[in-house]
């Protein structure tokens, strides 16, 4: 038995073992090593990359957003009552803020700038309750176009009547590692009900 095991790591009779265990022993390390580093520490090392695949994605993306909301536009009526977008500005948003906010005003909806508590890009999207579900898409798709990442879409409750006509575009910290909102994902949610808000920023 000794012999064997002796012959298996010498690689003398079978070198292929042995460089089927060395691969094994090299990813249970990696493994192991990667569960160990906590998830902030994870999505520090892996955004350059994050990053680097947004960008390059970004142009499609935004292109298949803008084509998207350009088609809903043709279908949800604009409101009867005044819509108002209060979008919390934020230095990360600088590049995007300005064609995100000319796309909004373009639609006819009132915006109402305010200036945000924290530094991190928008990535949320919140409607009253007399907002129609196609009006909060819209908004959506218009960030994805301009060059955000939508990562929560939802109802403020119905009684917060204070708001039934406002949208509010801004950063939720507790959305941690979700995914983006795909385009498909968002149009067909614009022929059904935008939840109410569960994960308040």
């Amino acid at each position: 038995m000794w012999d064997l095991i002796k012959q298996v790591f010498d690689g003398k009779e079978h070198p292929w073992r042995t460089f089927a265990i060395v691969i094994v022993l090299l990813v249970i390390g990696a493994f192991s090593a990667w569960k160990s580093i906590p998830d902030s520490g994870r999505s520090t090392l892996l955004r350059p990359m994050l990053d680097s695949y947004a960008a390059r994605h970004a142009a499609p993306i935004a292109q298949e957003a803008g084509d998207s909301a350009n088609s809903l536009e043709r279908t949800v009526r604009l409101p009867t009552t005044m819509v108002t977008l209060q979008y919390f500005s934020r230095s990360s948003d600088s590049s995007l803020s300005r064609p995100f906010l000319n796309l909004i005003n373009q639609r006819g909806l009132s915006v109402e700038t305010r200036q945000a508590n924290r530094s991190e890009r928008s990535n949320a999207v919140w409607c009253g309750s007399a907002v129609t579900s196609g009006e909060c898409v819209l908004v959506a798709l218009r960030m994805i176009q301009a060059g955000f990442t939508v990562k929560q879409i939802s109802r403020l409750p119905d009684a917060d009547a204070a708001r039934s006509h406002i949208i509010q575009v801004g950063y939720n910290d507790n959305l941690g590692s979700a995914d983006p909102y795909s385009i498909t994902r968002l149009m067909g949610l614009s022929r059904t009900q935008v939840p109410v808000d569960r994960t308040p920023p």
